[in-house]
């Protein structure tokens, strides 16, 4: 997580263009565009002043692939694993209720770890779990394994008990 207090010290060279820069580092008052300004020719009023922002750039990402779910999501990732639609609301990863006792191999694992966070269970044992993930760590895949009493864990889920009708989401919550 981003600690704003660790650029604490930096603004005041932010703010006063007067302040000594590090070497390497030169300041330059931002600019904003012009507006543009034209003028209208109406009925009523006589004479109006239409004033327009100018239009940025789009922001445009190279080499974007699609991934078929949205990898800064872990609860995207696992209905892409179990064959959900993305369309198909269920929740963030804390809302979702645990619906099994013991674990089974396609099931979603849930935690109480940061917000909450669930993952697909790959495969266990009477004492392990192992499961793949995304965005466990911020936008990537991972494999995990956790001890099967691991206080961390929240329940299990059986993706299966969710009914899809016109990509209408019907209830698991």
């Amino acid at each position: 997580m981003l600690n704003l207090l660790q650029y604490l010290p930096l603004f005041p060279l932010l703010l006063s263009p007067q302040a000594d820069l590090p070497v390497g580092f030169s300041f330059e008052p931002l600019k904003s565009p012009a507006p543009i300004v034209e003028e209208v020719k109406a009925e009523t009023p006589p004479l109006a002043v239409v004033i327009e922002t100018p239009k940025l750039p789009k922001l445009v990402i190279k080499n974007k692939i699609n991934l078929g779910f949205n990898p800064y999501s872990c609860i995207s990732y696992i209905k892409y694993l179990s064959k959900i639609p993305q369309s198909v609301p269920v929740g963030n990863a804390w809302d979702i209720k645990p619906n099994l006792k013991i674990p089974k191999v396609g099931a979603w694992i849930l935690t109480f770890e940061g917000f909450g966070h669930a993952a697909y269970i790959i495969n266990f044992s009477d004492s392990h779990i192992t499961f793949e993930e995304y965005n466990f760590i911020a936008g990537q895949k991972s494999v995990r394994s956790m001890d099967i009493n691991d206080p961390r864990i929240k329940g299990y889920f059986d993706p299966s008990v969710i009914k899809i009708h016109n990509s209408t989401f019907t209830g698991i919550l």
